[in-house]
């Protein structure tokens, strides 16, 4: 019976000579990269062009005899694919990489496990299908990552620790979030949320970045918690239905024109 080491050996084998791939092995029309023998991780490294409709990426597969665990998506793994609708990610799975779903038009559901805990940058920038998002595993997401969602209208992350920039960018038709645990909103987190009519910004946060809500022109109440202390410029640029912004007792800096 061959020992796990010489498995692995063989399966090294097996992959430096298939050099012509830039990935290592291809399973029912997802390809993977191995990240640790030792360890027995993949990576979901691409798709290929075979698969139409629904998605699942699993948390394990089967290659050479032994069981690996796929522990991340990579960056750019279904960038600009038209030909998923819909997404489920296994539980196991933390970190999905950047740009891994950009631009996919015709993405209209997610299901992802609460293993994952990291979203890359623009990772669903301009899928402009998707019309709800609730996670409650994520921690991190990168800048624009639902970026251009033109079709937003819900999006619950209790977890999630702060709003990098731009994340709901021209998200015109949000109305309905849940960012509970946020304790900074980034620099045009919701610049163009034009059906955000109202936002009770989470007790907790410190600082409201540079236009922040810019261009929400639907917005009419906005509730500022004492643990705000500074206000970047433009903050509220452009919301021609607020008639007022209460600012609370903490605040110590507010920027031009906020």
């Amino acid at each position: 019976m061959k020992t796990i080491k010489q498995i692995l050996i063989t399966t090294a084998v097996i992959l430096c000579s298939a050099t012509a791939n830039a990935y290592d092995f291809e399973i029912d029309g997802i390809r993977y990269d191995i990240t640790s023998f030792s360890e027995l991780t993949v990576k979901a490294s691409s798709l290929s062009e075979t698969i139409v409709g629904e998605l699942t990426i699993p948390s394990e597969v089967e290659f050479s005899g032994k069981v690996l665990k796929v522990s991340e998506i990579g960056d750019d793994f279904a960038s600009s694919n038209l030909s998923i609708s819909s997404l489920t990610v296994d539980d196991g799975i933390i970190s999905i990489g950047a740009r891994a779903f950009k631009n996919c038009a015709n993405l209209a559901t997610v299901d992802i496990a609460q293993s994952v805990t990291y979203l890359g940058e623009e990772c669903f920038y301009g899928c402009s299908a998707l019309e709800s998002f609730c996670n409650n595993g994520i921690i991190t997401m990168g800048a624009k990552s639902f970026a251009e969602c033109g079709n937003l209208k819900v999006i619950s992350i209790e977890s999630l620790d702060s709003l990098q920039q731009g994340i709901f960018f021209n998200c015109s038709q949000l109305m309905d979030c849940n960012l509970a645990n946020i304790k900074s909103i980034g620099k045009e987190a919701f610049k163009n949320c034009l059906s955000l009519k109202e936002y009770y910004i989470p007790a907790g946060v410190t600082t409201i970045g540079e236009s922040a809500f810019q261009g929400c022109s639907g917005l009419t109440s906005v509730t500022i918690p004492n643990s705000v202390t500074s206000i970047g410029g433009y903050a509220f640029s452009g919301c021609s239905g607020l008639t007022s912004v209460p600012i609370a007792n903490n605040v110590t800096t507010i920027d031009n024109y906020a």
